[in-house]
């Protein structure tokens, strides 16, 4: 199989604040670290609007200088390195600003469907631009923040003029339904890749572009116990820095009754099914295995999964690409 490595370039929360020489920089470069000494590219997808939040701030407070920075220099050595650059998009940071030393975040705005047509087209060229600065080579992936991709039609145009060809947002059997988050991947096509141009839940053979959904496993409800027990004993807590939005009441309910289905992750405890989970894809006709991460979320027990994993995949023949090399030939 073909193995590609996707990370969510991004910073999220811990009670607004944000460290991200910790959170974001040290931990991409001891991923970094790991796949170059394998020789292995991957895909960064770079919230460009956090960029934007720091870019517009900057030069009021200088530790807002220093991570805008050391951030666009890691950004460059990444490309530099021949990893891929892809567009992520998180439209809260519109309403997010550094005050009295601490990130305000506001999230009644999350998804870029919370937003009018006309405010819509301006986040994208605006972020899109944002990151065009950095990189050298075309941009031609995408990822939605919070795998909030519908409604579709929101960003087909703006994505096709600034030449986006490749989504990467969607997930088999992805389903939430939340103030911040809202999607439902039930009634895609079920396949490793397809060509679409309204939405990528229809396809078409014909269409401009390709969606390549990331491989899902299943996290069993006692990993969601063992989550809750910890929380509660207050056990393994350590630094959260970057924890995300924390899923509302039905949801947590729902994981510890039934498990979860997720796209195949590095991300802390999701991690320890990696390897499992490539086994048994193995045993199908799969051409390719889709791994998402986020460098925020990365700890030493995610590193040490990840090695094993890329051992066992070399060692029995397997290689790993990036989304515009394997894809971006197609068109």
């Amino acid at each position: 199989m073909k193995i590609i490595i996707s990370l969510d370039y991004e910073i999220f929360f811990k009670k607004n604040d944000i460290d991200s020489n910790n959170q974001l920089i040290k931990n991409t470069n001891k991923l970094i670290t790991l796949l170059e000494k394998n020789n292995i590219k991957s895909t960064f997808f770079v919230d460009a609007g956090y960029l934007h939040a720091l870019d517009r701030q900057r030069y009021r407070y200088t530790n807002l200088k220093d991570d805008y920075l050391n951030i666009i220099y890691q950004i460059m050595q990444l490309e530099k390195s021949n990893n891929e650059i892809g567009l992520h998009i998180h439209p809260h940071w519109e309403d997010t600003y550094f005050i009295n030393g601490n990130w305000e975040m506001k999230l009644d705005r999350y998804k870029l469907s919370d937003y009018k047509q006309k405010d819509v087209e301006i986040i994208m060229y605006k972020y899109y631009n944002q990151l065009k600065k950095i990189v050298t080579v075309p941009i031609v992936s995408y990822r939605a923040g919070g795998w909030c991709i519908e409604p579709f039609s929101l960003i087909k145009n703006h994505l096709k003029n600034i030449g986006i060809k490749i989504e990467a947002t969607v997930f088999k059997g992805g389903y939430s339904s939340t103030k911040t988050h809202h999607y439902d991947f039930r009634g895609y096509p079920k396949k490793e890749f397809w060509r679409f141009s309204e939405t990528p839940k229809k396809e078409d053979n014909n269409g401009y572009f390709m969606e390549i959904p990331s491989t899902t496993s299943y996290i069993p409800n006692y990993q969601y116990w063992k989550i809750a027990l910890d929380k509660i004993l207050k056990i393994n807590g350590g630094d959260r820095n970057g924890e995300g939005i924390k899923p509302g009441i039905k949801e947590i309910a729902r994981r510890i009754m039934l498990g979860n289905t997720v796209p195949v992750s590095l991300d802390r405890f999701k991690s320890a099914v990696l390897l499992k989970t490539f086994k048994e894809s193995e045993k199908t006709n799969n051409s390719y295995f889709s791994i998402i991460g986020h460098p925020k979320s990365i700890d030493e027990n995610s590193l040490n999964d990840l090695k094993n994993f890329i051992e066992y995949a070399l060692g029995n023949g397997h290689t790993f690409t990036t989304y515009s090399k394997e894809f971006n030939k197609i068109f």
